[in-house]
């Protein structure tokens, strides 16, 4: 159980540095949707822009950006389909991938 708690602290510490290297913000208007998910070329050119700005950090950011790029894109599904057109990256926690990590 106390290496469980030292994980998560980490895990913690290694996704909020991550989330700063993204924009606050993303518009997702452009998205479309499909039945196996949906692509949203504003989201992919942040990621893009986050992948460049993470290059001087560590492995463990490089994997946590495309982590975040997941849960970005699984909140832009739900936000498209509920008809908004931007989500602010705070909507993003570490809960979301505790419960996610938790359920593998």
């Amino acid at each position: 159980a106390y290496c469980g708690v030292i994980t998560q602290m980490k895990f913690s510490r290694v996704f909020k540095e991550t989330k700063l290297i993204w924009a606050s913000k993303i518009n997702i208007a452009d998205g479309t949707l499909s039945e196996n998910g949906g692509y949203f070329a504003q989201l992919s050119a942040e990621w893009d822009l986050a992948e460049e700005r993470v290059s001087s950090l560590n492995e463990f950011n490089e994997l946590m950006v495309w982590a975040i790029f997941c849960g970005l894109h699984k909140l832009a599904i739900e936000t498209l389909k509920s008809g908004g057109n931007e989500y602010l990256l705070k909507m993003l926690t570490v809960a979301m991938y505790s419960i996610s990590l938790l359920r593998a």
